[in-house]
């Protein structure tokens, strides 16, 4: 499951902001709907899971506005397995085409990072997350690969590679599971350390669950 010697798993954290032309909602309704259809589809894919911020009654984000409408993390087999499903002709004849009714992948962002333990695919479907963009681990530290719904345990994911990122680079995304949305708002407002570089809250969506060995 795309793991090296030492059990580390390779996830793709995926940013993008959506297209001018839809609200914030429209674009959660679209990606959560038709784009997560065709995008389960994709060969060789390991897991998937969706993070939709979380929207106020006017469609405004509850958290910080990341500048981001998707936010997802992909895993492959191995890296050269999502080398070939992105240049597959299922990616470029379909995925791609559909991106384009989604996303504006002229500011999209990619992080390649590194993860011990289940992370987001140990979450259930609708799990609250605070997540941080970090330039350094500091602070208090989550247990790593800990997934406890009922509790701020958390982990965290080492970025490896960077592209597209503006301004200073993340090095660390920090996930923090919380057991309902106002605990999440409420760490949300605690003072944080100078090392996040943007904190939001969101609601995942896991659309394709760790699959063993890449089977289906």
């Amino acid at each position: 499951m795309n793991r090296s010697g030492d059990d580390t798993r390779m996830i793709r954290i995926g940013l993008s902001p959506r297209i001018a032309n839809l609200t914030r909602l429209e674009a959660q309704k679209y990606w959560a709907g038709r784009h997560a259809q065709l995008f389960s589809r994709v060969p060789d894919l390991v897991s998937y899971v969706q993070n939709h911020a979380v929207l106020r009654d006017d469609g405004e984000t509850l958290s910080q506005d990341s500048g981001f409408d998707v936010f997802s993390e992909v895993e492959f087999a191995s890296q050269e397995a999502m080398s070939i499903a992105v240049s597959s002709s299922y990616y470029q004849d379909v995925i791609l085409p559909d991106e384009r009714s989604l996303l504006d992948a002229s500011k999209r962002a990619f992080l390649m990072t590194a993860r011990t333990g289940e992370g987001s695919t140990g979450l259930p479907d609708g799990a609250i997350k605070l997540v941080q963009f970090r330039t350094a681990a500091g602070g208090e530290s989550p247990p790593r690969g800990t997934t406890r719904i009922n509790s701020s345990a958390g982990w965290d994911d080492r970025v490896v590679d960077i592209a597209g990122w503006p301004g200073a680079p993340p090095a660390i995304v920090r996930q923090i599971p919380y057991p309902n949305m106002e605990a999440a708002v409420a760490a949300y407002r605690q003072t944080v350390d100078d090392a996040v570089l943007l904190s939001v809250i969101v609601k995942q969506r896991v659309v394709v669950t760790l699959r063993a060995n890449g089977a289906p």
